[in-house]
């Protein structure tokens, strides 16, 4: 008798999970109220919306823990996470942390990136050189700024102010219609 009770509940039974997560910013320190929300693409009526509490942490219990997990992370003044994971199955948690950047943290690291790319780089140098008083070293690096982005429109304008503070008139005009094709008005 008890091992036809048995057979049932094993059909019905299904793998659990747990995962508990803590979302934090860059520093560590705790983000009280951020909101998650948490899909599944091999289940697409699945979405489940969860407020972390004042310590920055919230768990959840994973009825079907076969699957992967997606988890989008939102706080005000931070930039948004989304991550996928798999609760392991029986009684282990897995223990998750979220770090946000700030929005400052975000908009700094995007300049950093586009400023080492070429042509932003050596734009960049030329015009650290150019506070130094370097024109002729200033003048090489916007040259290899236009070559490495042709269409870096503000290059080919300190080339052209550089040339005719040189009264090089033709190299200036030269420049400036190269300018004025990319950016018309400048």
């Amino acid at each position: 008798a008890a091992l036809l009770l048995l057979i049932p509940s094993l059909v019905f039974a299904q793998a659990q999970g747990r995962i508990k997560a803590t979302i934090t910013d860059t520093a560590g320190k705790p983000i009280p109220g951020a909101k998650v929300t948490i899909t599944c693409a091999e289940i697409s009526t699945y979405h489940k919306e969860i407020t972390a509490d004042k310590g920055g942490e919230f768990s959840v219990l994973f009825v079907d823990a076969t699957k992967r997990y997606t988890f989008k992370v939102e706080a005000n003044g931070y930039q948004g996470s989304e991550v996928t994971h798999k609760p392991p199955i029986g009684g282990d948690t897995l223990a998750v942390s979220f770090k946000l950047k700030s929005l400052n943290e975000a908009v700094a690291e995007q300049e950093q990136q586009a400023l080492a790319q070429p042509g932003f780089k050596e734009l960049g140098e030329a015009k650290e050189l150019l506070d130094l008083g370097k024109r002729a070293e200033a003048r090489a690096k916007l040259v290899a700024a236009t070559v490495a982005k042709p269409d870096l429109y503000v290059a080919w304008h300190e080339l052209g102010r550089l040339d005719y503070e040189d009264k090089k008139f033709a190299d200036a005009l030269a420049n400036a219609e190269k300018c004025l094709a990319l950016k018309p008005g400048d």
